[in-house]
């Protein structure tokens, strides 16, 4: 038994965690912000976005920016695609830690399935929106930003409306780790804001859908994590745990001079014999 959970440990620790993904999308929008703020060659574009409604794909007509995004999106969604391998125990980890649907289209059924669905075309279109800029051919960046930003919405909304095996939403799910108690109220909030914070400022509205939705991918990788520890705690509890409790109190009765066993009948009294 102990053979087969450290095995299963080791294969957990061989996946990629979600945060290398995440990290290099990080970095990827640092770079092109940078890049199109102070490069001398966006200057076209930056002239061209101040003429009318600003936003987020603007910054890929400039050349300089264009060839960082065509690098560090796709890169970025090769290493999200990749933290979902082995994609059967990544599931299988979030079915345990999300349960099933509450919401939409994929209600009744598996979270986890649903959310790696989604993961993959939030991924594809990231991967589009790389590539394909707004300048070159506008409706298929278009298409690819619908992509993103739905799926990533979808992921959001499956996090917080699945209900877990407590029968309760995953929002306030008492099976979840600390850390996801904390995270998921506060992506929710940011997953709203977004809407007012839109019709003032349309290009902060999109900066901060896209945080979102890599706040997102986080409290995935930490579900999977919740879902493996669900899973495999129990196991361990009966093994390992169990034995050392046990071998704690029978040293502790030692030292106390108690016994397991019952202490010997006194001597029948010889007042009865007669």
């Amino acid at each position: 038994m102990e053979a087969m959970e450290d095995g299963n440990k080791e294969e957990k620790r061989r996946r990629i965690p979600l945060f290398v993904g995440f990290t290099c999308g990080v970095l990827t929008c640092i770079l092109i912000s940078v890049v199109y703020l102070v490069g001398k060659g966006c200057h076209a574009a930056r002239e061209a976005a101040r003429r009318h409604e600003r936003q987020v794909s603007d910054m890929m007509c400039c050349p300089t920016v264009w060839i960082i995004g065509l690098v560090g999106l796709p890169l970025t969604s090769a290493a999200v695609i990749a933290s979902l391998s082995p994609m059967r125990d990544v599931v299988t980890a979030l079915d345990a830690s999300l349960g099933k649907c509450c919401c939409c289209f994929c209600s009744g059924r598996s979270a986890g399935t649903s959310i790696v669905i989604a993961i993959i075309v939030c991924a594809i279109g990231n991967t589009v929106l790389g590539i394909i800029d707004l300048c070159w051919i506008p409706w298929i960046h278009g298409l690819a930003a619908f992509c993103f930003f739905s799926s990533g919405y979808v992921i959001v909304g499956i996090l917080t409306l699945s209900r877990s095996s407590d029968k309760r939403l995953t929002l306030f799910s008492l099976e979840a780790s600390p850390a996801l108690r904390y995270l998921k109220p506060f992506m929710l909030i940011m997953a709203i804001l977004p809407i007012p914070i839109g019709f003032v400022d349309p290009f902060a509205g999109e900066w901060l859908a896209i945080a979102t939705i890599g706040l997102a991918l986080i409290t995935v990788e930490f579900d999977i994590r919740n879902g493996n520890h669900l899973l495999f705690a129990p196991s361990l509890l009966t093994t390992t745990d169990v034995m050392a409790s046990s071998d704690f109190n029978d040293e502790h009765h030692q030292r106390n001079g108690l016994s397991h066993q019952f202490d010997p009948a006194p001597p029948p009294s010889p007042l009865l014999d007669l």
